[in-house]
């Protein structure tokens, strides 16, 4: 059994926007400084593209004298991971590998996110998880900083790299290791509870299997973001090699099958285990079973924090009474999702009250980026709006994507949720994306957005003659 640690975050950094100049006769890495000095963090930052041959990503862990870990994309639409361990001449290339995900596109861009934990990291390229890196070489802290180019051909005389979103949130360890026998109580879901209750985390655990399959089915995994009595996510592997990601939204009948993926990794031998681990951010998620990453998830049905539990016997044919599961190291590490830039202590004045404002849209697929685009049947859209806020504000920001239909009430095509946190001044996020797989023209005249910030409408146009708007065309 365990109990929760008490944690108070380390200082986090960001989101920031910025310049990273070029100075190809300097002989140093172009960077941009995080200020930031830690080992387990979550680095995010979006890149964009602009001379032909690029290098742009991270470096971590930079303890002292080229001694880092370094992650970066390129223009040659591979990405790289170089240790340094104290001069050049000790730098190794520890892979190389090619991903359709860069966008290599002229004004193009790619967002990067990396998540570090102890010997192991995770990079995600636009959204998808790419690899898991082997960080053992380096495992003590050091600053976070965004480069500018990797290679010294990669940097242009007077060029320059813009970026966006720069943010680095510590992780900490905030529950576990933790055993513990979980009885099967025929008829209810049986957990193991964390007592912690965190939006985003990398949760993980052992189950051992309970009985041979001969004897029945069992089921083993996690209840994510429980903030109430059947609201939660329920992701679990199953005796029947597949795994599982259920949601509820309120009620038991509102329980629904979100995906359903067979997966050689499962281990359903007698005597068993399989160690399960979940990485949860914002609408995202990732299933690893046995080390092996074994798909992406969609959590945007529910974000908010809640309980995390370990869990078993999910459907009721899935339980035996008088059998168990054991549960070995389960640990649930998370960060602060609503930090913000450490700034100076200002002269104590009266506090203002929180006003977002919306600024405005622009849609983005493929080179086609505008807030009014056409783009090819079946392409999929990423949706960006601007936000202007007078003070420092976090809060649940809603985005619905709406089909507009003449002569008929206008349908919601999409749903995005998430927690926000805002600073100051004018800011573009990205929120969610879609498929446009229906022609606009006939009945559907074109999709457009509504957005609400805690439940009020801040955007919400009817006039389809002035609104920002996406199209779809036939494909050719």
């Amino acid at each position: 059994t365990a109990t929760s640690v008490p944690v108070t975050f380390a200082a986090a950094f960001g989101p920031i926007d910025g310049v990273i100049v070029h100075n190809p006769g300097d002989g140093f890495i172009p960077t941009y400084d995080s200020g930031v000095n830690v080992a387990d963090m979550v680095i995010e930052a979006r890149f964009f593209n602009a001379e032909e041959t690029w290098s742009r990503g991270f470096i971590f862990r930079n303890s002292a004298f080229d001694t880092f870990h370094t992650v970066f994309i390129r223009s040659d639409r591979d990405w790289y991971h170089i240790l340094s361990t104290g001069s050049a001449e000790t730098r190794q290339q520890l892979r190389q590998e090619a991903s359709a995900n860069i966008d290599t596109s002229q004004g193009g861009n790619n967002h990067l996110r990396l998540i570090s934990l102890g010997e192991k990291g995770w990079l995600f390229i636009n959204g998808i998880f790419v690899a898991q890196l082997d960080l053992s070489g380096l495992s003590s802290s050091g600053d976070v900083e965004v480069i500018g180019s990797y290679f010294v051909g990669d940097e242009v005389s007077g060029g320059s790299v813009r970026f966006e979103g720069f943010s680095v949130r510590p992780i900490q360890r905030e529950f576990g290791p933790g055993n513990e026998t979980i009885f099967d109580e025929p008829g209810f879901i049986s957990t193991f509870d964390s007592g912690v209750t965190p939006a985003d985390a990398i949760v993980e655990a052992r189950f051992f299997n309970p009985y041979p399959t001969s004897a029945g089915s069992w089921s083993s995994g996690f209840l994510l973001r429980h903030s109430a009595s059947n609201r939660f996510h329920a992701v679990f592997i199953r005796s029947d090699r597949e795994w599982y990601h259920y949601v509820r939204t309120g009620t038991a009948a509102s329980d629904t099958l979100v995906q359903q993926t067979s997966s050689t990794a499962i281990n359903t031998s007698t005597g068993g285990s399989n160690l399960v681990r979940v990485v949860v951010v914002g609408n995202e998620g990732w299933l690893f079973i046995n080390g092996t990453f074994a798909g992406a998830l969609d959590l945007s049905a529910l974000t908010l924090r809640g309980n995390t539990a370990a869990m078993t016997g999910y459907f009721s044919s899935d339980e035996i009474a008088g059998e168990s599961t054991f549960v070995e190291d389960f640990t649930i590490w998370s960060w602060d999702t609503s930090a913000v830039a450490p700034v100076a202590t200002p002269t104590p004045t009266a506090t203002p009250v929180p006003k977002v404002t919306f600024v405005g849209t622009r849609f983005s697929s493929g080179a086609t980026s505008g807030s009014r685009i056409t783009v090819d049947q079946g392409a999929t859209v990423q949706v960006f709006i601007s936000l202007e806020v007078n003070t420092p504000t976090d809060g649940q920001l809603e985005l619905s994507i709406v089909k507009d239909i003449s002569f008929a009430a206008d349908e919601i095509k999409r749903l995005c949720a998430a927690n926000v946190s805002l600073s100051s001044g004018i800011r573009e996020i990205f929120v969610c994306d879609f498929v446009a797989d229906e022609v606009t023209g006939g009945s559907l005249r074109h999709y457009f957005i509504r957005v609400q910030w805690n439940g009020e409408f801040i955007h919400d146009p009817t006039d389809p003659n002035t609104r920002e708007y996406v199209e779809a065309q036939a494909t050719p």
